[in-house]
């Protein structure tokens, strides 16, 4: 595969961007802050502003573009080209989520704090 840097730049600036940080919030309310997938399936998935290790905030929800931004970048602000999905769901959806993912554990949460 080989990464064309220009559409790397422009990818990040769009994602960056007023215009997708308005729709994807606008999104996400529309969506009720749930991931859509696992509501089908009759599971409940909010973000429940959970911090990572570093102190800042897990995107437990995603807004995912249903025709993919590379494909139809024509449809990368239409709201029926989006939808709010979990973490797990999209990178299952992309094909990078292991079934025997877990969390890295912390070899020091057992040491004592002085």
């Amino acid at each position: 595969m080989v990464f064309n840097f220009d559409e790397l730049i422009d990818r990040k600036k769009f994602y960056l961007s007023q215009s997708w940080k308005a729709m994807r919030k606008k999104i996400r309310q529309r969506d009720n802050n749930e991931c859509q997938w696992c509501k089908a399936k009759g599971k409940l998935t909010i973000d429940r502003g959970e911090l990572n290790r570093n102190g800042r905030k897990k995107n437990a929800l995603i807004v995912h573009h249903i025709k993919e931004l590379e494909e139809r970048p024509d449809l990368r602000l239409d709201e029926s080209n989006l939808v709010t999905v979990c973490f797990e769901c999209h990178e299952r959806h992309h094909e990078r989520w292991k079934e025997n993912h877990k969390p890295k554990e912390n070899k020091w949460s057992a040491d004592e704090m002085w």
